[in-house]
């Protein structure tokens, strides 16, 4: 009795039609579409070579991007290129980001749009905030975390969660205070320092704030948190 498996059918159409976008799948990439457009438009046939993975509703796992320039190049040349697809019923948006990273990698923010669109609020929360307050993913993730902050392998996963978003909110908005007088407020090793500050039962604001106000343009870039703990501890005084 042979143990093989029989391989899944590659098929071909021109109706580009059939295909849907998969709930929660990333953004499209408008450069990354262009280099393809120039790809395909030198060898459509090579398509058929690197078949697009559907599930059996039709929505687009993996190859979105291909789908996206081949209609932008019959739209613009009137020219139908056979798009060439398989069908994994069992597929899902985790088998879309499996895919997907492993030609293009996804981006924190992929991820958090991934699983907004899915109606997760924590990652909303994650979004509105990068925007707000424009800091680097490691920071964000200590903020609203907080005294749960997870790993980045975790909020890939979907497992992200918002524990006070207005003390998160509270944080950020002195911290963005503090970058009036210490211009590496943002970078990662501050703001992670001047969160244990924060969270420190003797941290008393203004005290800070007129600390920072006095000494901040004196402060030196430390490349890890705890070295600033000496510094920050004079607030503490």
């Amino acid at each position: 009795m042979s143990n093989t498996e029989s391989m899944p059918v590659i098929e071909s159409t021109t109706d580009y039609t059939l295909f849907k976008t998969l709930k929660g799948n990333r953004i499209h990439n408008k450069s990354h579409i262009r280099k393809l457009r120039t790809l395909i438009k030198d060898d459509p046939k090579g398509l058929q070579y690197t078949p697009i993975v559907v599930n059996n509703r039709y929505e687009i796992i993996d190859g979105q991007h291909r789908i996206e320039a081949v209609k932008q190049i019959n739209d613009e040349f009137g020219v139908q290129i056979p798009v060439y697809y398989l069908i994994n019923p069992k597929a899902t948006i985790k088998t879309a980001q499996m895919l997907n990273s492993s030609s293009k990698s996804w981006s924190p923010n992929d991820y958090a749009l991934s699983y907004s669109t899915l109606g997760n609020e924590n990652y909303e929360i994650y979004l509105d905030f990068k925007k707000r307050y424009k800091l680097n993913h490691d920071v964000l993730l200590s903020y609203l975390g907080m005294n749960n902050p997870i790993s980045s392998v975790d909020f890939k996963d979907g497992k992200f969660a918002v524990e006070d978003e207005d003390k998160s909110a509270n944080l950020c908005d002195k911290l963005l205070t503090v970058g009036k007088f210490y211009p590496e407020y943002k970078k990662r090793s501050f703001a992670l320092a001047f969160k244990i500050l924060w969270q420190d039962e003797r941290f008393n604001w203004e005290k800070a704030l007129a600390f920072f106000e006095k000494e901040g343009d004196k402060i030196q870039h430390q490349p890890r948190p705890d070295m600033y703990k000496p510094i920050l501890a004079k607030v503490l005084e």
